[in-house]
């Protein structure tokens, strides 16, 4: 069955298999991500990945006594907020229809796995961190037998005062949303159970602001980028703004590289010893 079934898929071709998946037609194309492990136990002996992560530290399956490091950066959610700086439009959409796009976006949720479970969480969400954006509407959700969310009826529009301001204040408010539920709160609930099976665990935060950053490849749009690539080039300041370290950039200090047209990532004395520190500090 397995091999048929994989025969099958070989011969579709690429775009009737992409026109078939939710994951396309969601927010973007890397919202929700599409990163995460698909778990296939009814290959049999031929299976990639039979157990979840916490299923196979429960059985035992796992390397014992291998230690493991985690490492975040201190604005992990900027790569995720940086398509807010270019377009408007999306803010407005998500506050606007944020029952429909949060749980996506926060809880990485295909649209049609989103439970009332997860529209309960994101409203809490906003009431805490975007209260003055809370209507006194309520939304009337219909559900599944399984808890899937079968429909969702807006039962009054949204109205201007529920999109906050675009404004740097709610742009960090976003990037910390993200920072935590996308990033941070998996990676320590990863280590706790680690620590459980007695696994030695590490974790560091890397908070140095360097001279490149990818934050702006996800926040400029392709003209700005390739000014702001060619003032980097010959020492001028284009379309720079320094928000933060976003995720993967640590990668510049682990992973020095050389591509034509993409600067230099350890240009300054500073960056390469920080390169130096980091590598040093990873490797003992």
């Amino acid at each position: 069955m397995f091999q048929d079934i994989l025969k099958a898929l070989r011969e579709l071709p690429a775009k009737a298999i992409v026109e078939c998946s939710t994951l396309f037609k969601d927010w973007d194309v890397a919202a929700p991500m599409p990163w995460k492990p698909c778990l296939d136990p009814k290959a049999g002996d031929h299976a990639f990945l039979p157990l979840s992560f916490p299923e196979s530290l429960k059985l035992g399956h796992f390397a014992k006594g291998v230690p493991v490091m985690a490492g975040f950066t201190s604005e992990e959610g900027l790569i995720l907020a940086s398509q807010f700086y270019r377009s408007s439009r999306r803010w407005r959409m998500l506050f606007n229809n944020w029952d429909v796009w949060a749980p996506l976006l926060f809880f990485n949720r295909e649209t049609d796995l989103v439970t009332l479970d997860d529209i309960e969480k994101v409203a809490k969400v906003r009431e805490k961190f975007f209260p003055h954006t809370v209507t006194n509407g309520l939304n009337d959700h219909g559900s599944d037998q399984d808890g899937g969310l079968a429909k969702v009826v807006l039962s009054n529009p949204a109205t201007k005062n529920s999109v906050p301001k675009l404004q740097e204040s709610s742009l960090k408010t976003i990037e910390q949303i993200f920072s935590t539920s996308i990033f941070h709160a998996p990676m320590a609930k990863d280590m706790q159970l680690l620590m459980e099976q007695n696994i030695p665990v590490y974790a560091y935060e890397f908070g140095y602001r360097g001279s490149m950053t990818l934050n702006e490849v996800f926040r400029l749009s392709p003209v700005k980028l390739v000014v702001n690539f060619f003032g980097r080039h010959v020492g001028t300041k284009l379309y720079q703004k320094d928000l933060g370290v976003c995720h993967g950039d640590d990668m510049f200090y682990l992973f020095p590289f050389s591509v034509t047209g993409f600067p230099k990532p350890l240009r300054s004395g500073a960056d390469k010893a920080t390169s130096k520190r980091l590598l040093a500090f990873i490797s003992k």
